[in-house]
């Protein structure tokens, strides 16, 4: 029995009618490009969405990591740098965030001052 078949002995029971076809496509993807791809867009998605979602970010995050890991294979180090530059782009993300949520705050308060006359210079 070859491995493809051995996944596929394994996993037919549980799959439905819908996820057969793709079932079947994912087992002819090689390499981890595509599922890597599709890790960073849900992991821009999950900051966008959901940014205050700490244990979402950390597990698509941690699982980037070892994708990334298995498909150069890093060294431990090489992992640790990776883990460390993409928690920092994450926290300048978030800053981010919170800043064009403030400058958003401030804008609101300015046109509404606008529109009582408050800020008005006669």
């Amino acid at each position: 029995m070859t491995a493809a078949s051995a996944t596929e002995a394994f996993c037919e029971p549980v799959l439905d009618e819908l996820d057969r076809p793709q079932f079947e496509r994912a087992l002819h993807v090689d390499g981890l490009d595509q599922e890597i791809a599709q890790l960073r867009l849900r992991l821009r998605e999950g900051l966008r969405n959901r940014p205050d979602d700490t244990k979402l970010l950390h597990a698509g995050l941690r699982l980037l990591v070892q994708a990334l890991l298995a498909q150069r294979r890093l060294s431990p180090t090489q992992a640790e740098h990776l883990s460390d530059a993409a928690i920092e782009v994450i926290e300048a993300f978030g800053a981010s965030l919170i800043e064009a949520g403030s400058d958003e705050e401030a804008v609101e308060q300015a046109v509404s001052e606008e529109a009582n006359g408050e800020g008005v210079d006669e």
